[in-house]
């Protein structure tokens, strides 16, 4: 439905529950014993509304985002209240006229959506990394990450000045962040324009995860199982257990961190070579990620997605679930049919990570097939023991990077030809040109 349509239908619930002129204290008495929602803040008219009036805005907040691209760059709850104030303020003309106009409505949201307040700048994402690399300042498209000490020299007086603002706030907030970041380190800086506050902070974690991977994919799980992002799985830096002997006597023990990776100051070197000529795809998506733009383009979408998964099964301390997480990542890349399961995904993988090679193509094949068979064991709770899902992990992801890179690539070439507005458009063209990605991986389209 169009926005205006769908505004006007909640304008018209809206009117049908405003109380009636010769309303009584029981008018009123039952009105409340009857479910509603209100429309929030102080508003100067009336704001219990029926929850099918309630679905009608949350549906006009949606279109109206959807109208103006800011699905990823501004939060729904502002949009609504963006719906909510052009009411209000249309209600004056609308009393003298007697007419409500769902267009006005829609202008007025329109216009205060566009005056939103964005914040713009460097958003800080605390990693557990490496604590043995000390030197890390390394870019890749939007992202910066750095050493502790890299990030001390470069910031330290701006967030120290920060912390001598009057008030109690500015020393406390000082105080807080030292004692907060004291545990890790390293730091992702991800440069951010035209979002809201919370809308920027989502997407700083969605590109430094993003980052990450491709440093997982590189080093492997066994190197970087420990990596963390702050606010994710955190594993404890100090540990301390205790068990209770038969006579009943305690026994502690003690265990310290940091737990992360034991990854060298020369890691950025050996990254980079790795990377070569891939370093423009990488920085390309890690900056389609930050604008904010296309926010229903079905790559961008797939890919957020899949790299999310990916992010889960390396910070994810279940072996199990570990293994879940990354095969339904793959499914996610390989846009398959709903009704091609592990045939179809090993021979998309194959195809997508084989880059020519047809031993690893075979190898990958093989490897995707154990590894969905255990999947499905785990998930249809027919059981699979810890030596089947370590190895069905280690089996699939050996490939994971080059499969990566391979989808990568032809998630870019599909965006550049087709500009595909739905994921059955994606799906088609992978259906037409995988096959000959696999034996010319640099053909044009």
């Amino acid at each position: 439905m169009r926005l205006e349509d769908v505004v006007d239908a909640y304008l018209g619930e809206w009117l049908s529950g405003l109380p009636p002129k010769d309303a009584t204290i029981e008018w009123y008495r039952e009105r409340y014993k009857r479910p509603y929602a209100t429309l929030g803040g102080n508003r100067k008219f009336w704001d219990l509304v029926t929850p099918r009036a309630s679905q009608l805005l949350w549906d006009a907040t949606d279109l109206l985002l959807e109208r103006a691209g800011e699905q990823r760059r501004v939060q729904r709850e502002t949009a609504r209240r963006c719906l909510v104030e052009a009411q209000e303020s249309h209600l004056t003309k609308a009393k003298k006229t007697g007419r409500l106009s769902a267009d006005a409505v829609v202008a007025g949201a329109t216009k205060r959506l566009s005056e939103v307040k964005r914040a713009t700048g460097s958003y800080t994402v605390p990693v557990s990394f490496a604590p043995s690399a000390k030197d890390t300042n390394y870019r890749i498209g939007p992202a910066a990450i750095l050493s502790r000490s890299e990030f001390q020299r470069i910031h330290k007086a701006a967030i120290d000045a920060n912390g001598s603002t009057p008030g109690w706030f500015g020393p406390r907030a000082l105080e807080e962040w030292n004692q907060f970041s004291e545990r890790y380190d390293h730091f992702i800086l991800v440069d951010i324009s035209g979002h809201e506050t919370e809308m920027a902070w989502r997407t700083a974690r969605d590109v430094a995860d993003y980052v990450l991977n491709l440093i997982r994919m590189r080093f492997g799980y066994y190197h970087m199982d420990d990596v963390r992002v702050g606010g994710g799985f955190i594993w404890e830096t100090k540990r301390a257990k205790v068990y209770f002997d038969e006579a009943g006597s305690a026994n502690l023990s003690l265990s310290n961190g940091p737990w992360a990776s034991h990854l060298h100051d020369g890691w950025v070197d050996d990254f980079t070579k790795a990377l070569g000529n891939l370093v423009p795809l990488f920085a390309g998506l890690g900056r389609w990620m930050a604008s904010g733009d296309s926010p229903t383009s079905p790559v961008l979408e797939r890919l957020r997605y899949a790299n999310a998964l990916i992010a889960e099964a390396f910070s994810e301390p279940h072996d199990r679930i570990r293994l879940v997480r990354l095969v339904a990542a793959l499914e996610a890349l390989a846009v398959l049919p709903r009704e091609e399961k592990t045939e179809g995904l090993a021979w998309r993988c194959a195809l997508a990570g084989g880059w020519t090679d047809c031993g690893r193509a075979v190898e990958i094949v093989d490897d995707v097939r154990y590894a969905y068979q255990v999947r499905n064991a785990i998930v249809h709770g027919d059981g699979a023991n810890s030596q089947d899902v370590s190895t069905a992990f280690y089996r699939l992801e050996r490939h994971l990077e080059r499969m990566y890179v391979g989808f990568l690539t032809l998630y870019a070439k599909t965006q550049n030809q087709y500009r595909p507005q739905h994921i059955r458009q994606v799906r088609r063209a992978f259906d037409k040109h995988i096959e000959g990605f696999f034996w010319d991986p640099e053909e044009v389209w």
